[in-house]
């Protein structure tokens, strides 16, 4: 009996999601005044759990506001790089800063998280940081005075952040997601509604590499 009654409780917490899905999409369809922002996730590229993490909250973001709202930079084998990361950045209205305790770090690419995040204070792009490892705030990337410095201006005390620590399971990634799309832009005067987005089923090629297990 038991086990009748959890299988009903899911049918209707499934049917109740479905039901929201429609009303969104719905909402959607009638306001043509709306404007989702565009938002830009920056991070890491390392092939590994640091990318997992940011390719699976990109997954969990483009259901809910669709693919076309989310910017995640993929080269592909061959292709350049640079391009596509000032197209980003030319592109989004707020940036999504997946903070390791590497992040921005100033390498010898021209398009790393350092130049992500001085193009973002540079032109007054709303900032959501997200702090993604355990140690002191903001990231100090070793051996990079420059680097340190502009986090420590970036990532003023003024500029909340969020803190997750591992592991980063499905339920943690959908959870960063809902937090972005709540972020009121700190500051900034900007909004990300979720509430009149229509839901849409990522299918981006980032869905096998955020299945990485993550420590």
């Amino acid at each position: 009996m038991a086990e009748e009654a959890r299988k009903k409780e899911e049918a209707r917490k499934l049917a109740e999601e479905n039901r929201k899905r429609e009303e969104q999409a719905k909402r959607v369809a009638a306001d043509k005044t709306f404007h989702q922002d565009k938002i830009m996730l920056s991070g890491r590229f390392d092939g590994d759990y640091k990318e997992a993490v940011l390719r699976g909250v990109a997954r969990h973001l483009a259901r809910l506001v669709g693919e076309e709202n989310v910017i995640v930079v993929s080269a592909a084998v061959g292709s350049d790089f640079g391009p596509l990361v000032m197209e980003a950045l030319m592109d989004m209205d707020v940036m999504v800063a997946f903070a390791f305790e590497d992040y921005g770090q100033k390498t010898n690419s021209r398009f790393s998280t350092y130049f992500e995040v001085k193009y973002a204070c540079e032109n007054m792009k709303p900032i959501i940081p997200l702090k993604l490892y355990e140690g002191q705030w903001p990231p100090q990337p070793a051996n990079d005075k420059e680097g340190c410095v502009q986090n420590r201006f970036a990532f003023n005390p003024s500029l909340v952040y969020e803190s997750y620590s591992a592991p980063f399971d499905e339920k943690k990634l959908a959870k960063i997601a809902e937090y972005i799309l709540k972020h009121p832009g700190k500051g900034h005067g900007r909004a990300l509604k979720a509430d009149k987005a229509p839901t849409k089923a990522a299918n981006s090629a980032g869905d096998e590499l955020a299945e990485v297990p993550m420590a």
